[in-house]
């Protein structure tokens, strides 16, 4: 698709599509209104909003906000479901996906390089998930 100058260009995402619909899963889940989870995650309502709609990409630090209030992270950036009788397992998965993900931020922000697509990032992020298991990360 040709876009030109006065087209808005829709923002590249380095979290899978479809997150914003699994957050409002995992909100109600909880039994959270978007006030509600919006100020205990430290947003205004809108900007909660926008996330729901995918509208913004969310930074690590909010991702660790919604970490705090027990939201299955996994589950919501990568449309992975755990079984309940695995929480270690999946506390374990969460710390070492989270720790990757500040890893391949870093080395992105260490090269200096503003141009890296979203794809580029998430092909990064995903083979240091895949590299690792969570003892490495610990």
């Amino acid at each position: 698709m040709k876009t030109d100058a006065t087209t808005p260009k829709k923002p590249e995402f380095l979290i899978q599509e479809g997150w914003g619909v699994r957050l409002r899963r995992e909100r109600k889940r909880l039994a959270y209104t978007q006030a509600e989870i919006a100020k205990l995650s430290g947003v205004s309502v809108v900007t909660y909003q926008q996330y729901e709609r995918e509208e913004f990409e969310p930074r690590l630090g909010y991702l660790n906000q919604l970490d705090r209030l027990e939201l299955n992270m996994r589950f919501i950036l990568f449309g992975e479901e755990i079984e309940r009788g695995s929480q270690k397992t999946l506390i374990e998965s969460r710390v070492a996906a989270l720790k990757a993900f500040k890893a391949m931020e870093d080395y992105v922000a260490r090269l200096g390089r503003e141009n890296i697509s979203s794809e580029e990032k998430f092909a990064m992020f995903e083979v240091l998930r895949s590299q690792a298991t969570p003892q490495v990360w610990v």
